[in-house]
C-alpha cells in the first residue's frame, strides 16, 4: 500500500475514479454529469500482506451544459440547444 495507509489508498482510489468519470464524459462529448450515484463500494484489506483492493460501481448521465448567457451564441449555430430528454443520445441542454 502507498504512504498514508488504508485511508490514503481509498482517497487516491476515489480521486482516480472521479478522473475516469470526467474523462469518459469528455469522450462522449459532454461537459457535466448529473444523477451521479455510487451504487456499490467493496473494500477488502489484507493487513498481513500490506495490501488492499477496492471495487466501486458508479453511474450517471453525461450532459452538455450551456449557460443562459451563452445560449444566444449556441442557438445561432445548428445544434441540439434546448433539447429535452427525448433527444438522441439522451443529451439535455439547459
Amino acid at each position: 500500500m502507498q504512504e498514508g495507509g488504508v485511508s490514503g489508498f481509498l482517497h487516491a482510489f476515489v480521486a482516480e475514479v472521479f478522473a475516469m468519470v470526467r474523462a469518459h464524459v469528455a469522450a462522449l462529448g459532454g461537459n457535466a454529469v448529473v444523477s451521479y450515484i455510487m451504487k456499490q463500494c467493496v473494500f477488502m484489506e489484507n493487513p498481513n500482506k500490506n495490501q488492499a483492493q477496492c471495487l466501486i460501481n458508479v453511474s450517471g448521465d453525461a450532459v452538455v451544459f450551456v449557460r443562459e448567457s451563452e445560449l444566444e451564441v449556441v442557438t445561432s449555430q445548428p445544434s441540439t440547444a434546448n433539447c429535452q430528454s427525448s433527444c438522441p443520445g439522451g443529451e439535455v441542454t439547459t
